[in-house]
């Protein structure tokens, strides 16, 4: 059995590949239904825990990676977010275990002492006056900055870690596996994980999964990207974060690809939204293989994912003339990133979004 992450670059195409996975028998997200795991990648969470032990690390630095990896595990775990975290209550303490087996593979050390990263601001301090002044009479000390009182986060403790990639990663890899069992629960099926690992993260696979892993990106044309971003999601009241002029969306578009690094792993499997829609059998098929899945256990057939519903959340660059105009320039800009699509249709909003 495969643990498969499904990703995608906002709102490009994910959760249709889940819908997908989940009309399979030897498939589930274990209940877990539009629901992103978020604490490889999330800012402070294992990913940046990497760069800043492994990256350039200094004592001021290993501190600061320490507790702030410590604080966002902590919020992700206490808090019920509900479409992320809340670990405690669907979990009780396992995920806590994790992170603290994790860290204590590191070799951290607590050491008394303070740095300028606890310094939260500074304060005028009559009491400190006095005592400089007291100072100054009974020990003729010299003082530069008289009431100047720092304002120090934390107990003036820090924490030092400076593990070796071997050590790093083996403990990473052991804090993975034990993330991904304790949502499999054991359970004798292939698992689904929603945005398990972003599309930007994907480099970093071989040194935190195992040989039973399997990422799937999922991409979608361009300049429906723009349109729905611009047009059609705002119209049902959502959003996604990228620039709404048309020339800043290009250009904001193209350095976020070029950011992504490529590597050749046989558990990454690249696919575009639209051939699943417009080569449903072949693309299936592709992703069963890639999987392991078996034709037989496809159980539930269309019954989440419909290529003849999801063609109208195709081609929403034509539902005005300011869309068509926009993704003229788009293409003429981004073809890397445009779809040939085998015909035209004819959509609109209300198709697009017709459960």
């Amino acid at each position: 059995m495969k643990k498969v992450a499904v990703t995608s670059y906002c709102g490009t195409g994910s959760s249709a590949v889940i819908d997908l996975l989940s009309e399979y028998s030897s498939c589930t997200t274990n209940g877990l239904i539009r629901y992103e795991h978020i604490p490889f990648y999330t800012p402070n969470g294992i990913f940046d825990l990497e760069d800043k032990l492994i990256n350039g690390v200094d004592i001021h630095r290993t501190d600061e990676a320490i507790k702030s990896f410590k604080k966002e595990m902590n919020k992700l775990s206490k808090n019920n977010f509900g479409w992320f975290g809340s670990y405690e209550k669907m979990y009780g303490k396992e995920f806590d275990t994790l992170v603290d087996d994790f860290l204590s593979e590191l070799n951290c050390f607590n050491i008394k002492g303070e740095w300028y990263g606890q310094y939260k601001g500074v304060r005028f301090s009559l009491v400190k006056v006095i005592l400089q002044l007291g100072a100054k009479i009974i020990q003729n000390r010299k003082i530069h900055k008289w009431g100047r009182q720092y304002i120090i986060s934390g107990n003036r403790k820090m924490i030092a870690s400076f593990p070796s990639e071997d050590e790093f990663y083996r403990a990473a890899k052991k804090f993975v596996k034990g993330y991904l069992d304790m949502i499999g629960q054991n359970l004798d099926k292939n698992i689904i994980y929603d945005h398990l690992v972003l599309p930007h993260n994907a480099y970093r696979i071989p040194n935190y999964f195992d040989d039973d892993f399997r990422l799937i990106i999922v991409d979608r044309d361009v300049r429906d990207m723009y349109a729905l971003s611009n047009y059609v999601w705002p119209k049902i009241h959502s959003s996604a974060p990228f620039p709404k002029e048309c020339n800043e969306f290009i250009e904001f578009w193209r350095r976020m690809k070029s950011c992504e690094k490529f590597i050749d792993d046989k558990r990454i499997f690249r696919l575009r939204f639209e051939d699943l829609v417009y080569n449903y059998e072949d693309t299936v098929r592709k992703i069963e293989e890639f999987i392991g899945l078996e034709a037989k256990d496809h159980v539930n057939k269309k019954k989440l994912f419909d290529p003849e519903k999801s063609i109208k959340n195709t081609q929403n660059f034509t539902i005005t003339d300011k869309l068509k105009k926009d993704a003229k320039l788009i293409e003429d800009k981004l073809p890397e990133f445009v779809y040939e699509f085998p015909y035209e249709i004819r959509t609109s909003i209300e198709e697009a979004f017709d459960d």
